[in-house]
Formats: C-alpha cells, structure tokens, sequence
C-alpha cells in the first residue's frame, strides 16, 4: 500500500533558521518535524551506535521507522550537506520517496559565517524562550585566514545547493526575506502549508529566537580588519 503521509526534506546549510521553520511547521496538527534527525544521531555514534548505522545503512527504513514513531499523518526533518557524509540517503533518495523538497539557505554567506563563528565560540547554537545568554560571552577574534577559507566554503555551498536540488521540484526560502523578520512568519508558512497541500493555521509565536541581538560589527573584534581582507580576496563587494 502506498503511503499517504505528507512527507517533506528541508535541504539547508548550518545556520540558515531550520529550527525556527521547523518550530512552525510542527505547530501544525498534521505534521511532526524531527529537525537534524540525520545529524543528531551522527553526535551520538560512540554512545549509542545503533541508531547512526541503522540511518546510515538502511536510511530508508530508518526514516520509516521515524515516521511511525512520530505517529502524524505528515512528517518532515532538515537535512543538511555535510549528512552526505554520514548516509547513503541523497536528494534524489528523498524525491523518489516521495518527499517534497524546501530548499532554505541564508543568502547572505558573510553573516552565515560569522553565525557560526560566534555560536562555535560561545556555544550558544540556539536561543529559546526558557534560555538566557549572555551578549558579553559572545565576543570574539576572528583568525583572518581561517576566517576566509570559512567564507569560501560557505560560498560554495550556496552553489552546491542550487546544484544538487536544480533536477527536482521545490520550494525556495531565504532566511533574510521570509525567516529573519517575525512580521513575514504568517506569510512564509501560509506558503509553505500551500505547499504541502496542507490547511493554514494561525502561528503561535516561536519558541526560537536569534540568538544574538547586536550585529557582528560589535561582536567581533576585528571585525572592520576581517571585512577589508575578504574584500581583497575577491570574496565580498559592498558590507
């Protein structure tokens, strides 16, 4: 028997707001979203090892076995480049499964980067309404040299993306037009829930929040240092 669940993959890069769009969508009474299921199993490899060779030996039942699990007539997680590495599920595994493909990216790569500098350095990957972070704990120093390989491969994966999703039908989200201001959340998940042949409801507001109020400017020391170097490599225009 064909399995009528709505299914759905967000294809994204680290620090593009997959966990505030899938806060929404699992508002939804249809929906169950299981976020970086792929990935959260990779952490847990050495302590409980089952669960990251059932993912990434047999995905497809693997995913299965999640969607049962979570009990809904509709299921969905995010999944990121780097998974690849870590099963043999592709893009195309998910098509022919009968997902429905978001592609989500942060267009802009510099403050991508620079997210992911920060939140590696402070620890603070993400900001909830029961958590509280310190402003001050989240200044850093950025080592110009690691910090341009880091804006190069964040570069390219915006390309890779494009790549790897251009044989397959989707939905594009940026996380600057339809994530980043909460007075667009309405409308970006009316879309999605189109999308997915889905009834609309009205959001409740995100348990998630980002993380850090202050620009990156104030946030990294040599901040001005880092924007005149990358400038020089070719690797930004205008800031």
């Amino acid at each position: 028997m064909k399995d009528q669940r709505k299914k759905l993959v967000v294809f994204c890069n680290g620090r593009s707001g997959s966990h505030l769009l899938g806060s929404y969508l699992n508002q939804h009474p249809e929906l169950h979203f299981d976020f970086e299921k792929f990935g959260n199993v990779v952490k847990d490899q050495y302590t409980n090892n089952l669960p990251y060779y059932f993912s990434k030996y047999l995905p497809a039942q693997y995913l299965k076995w999640r969607m049962v699990k979570a009990g809904k007539s509709g299921y969905g997680l995010s999944f990121h480049l780097y998974m690849y590495e870590h099963t043999r599920f592709r893009i195309r595994d998910f098509h022919d499964h009968g997902f429905k493909i978001i592609r989500l990216n942060r267009d802009n790569a510099l403050e991508q980067m620079l997210s992911h500098k920060v939140a590696f350095a402070s620890k603070n990957w993400h900001r909830t309404k029961l958590s509280s972070v310190d402003e001050g704990s989240a200044k850093i120093s950025l080592d110009i040299t690691k910090a341009l390989v880091s804006l190069k491969h964040f570069q390219k994966m915006h390309g890779q993306l494009d790549d790897e999703l251009a044989p397959f039908p989707h939905l594009r989200l940026s996380y600057g037009r339809d994530l980043e201001s909460a007075d667009c959340h309405q409308e970006t998940m009316n879309r999605v829930f189109n999308y997915l042949g889905l009834d609309p409801i009205a959001l409740e507001a995100s348990q998630f929040s980002k993380v850090y109020k202050k620009p990156y400017s104030e946030l990294v020391d040599n901040y001005d240092e880092f924007i005149q170097e990358a400038k020089k490599e070719g690797l930004l225009q205008e800031v």
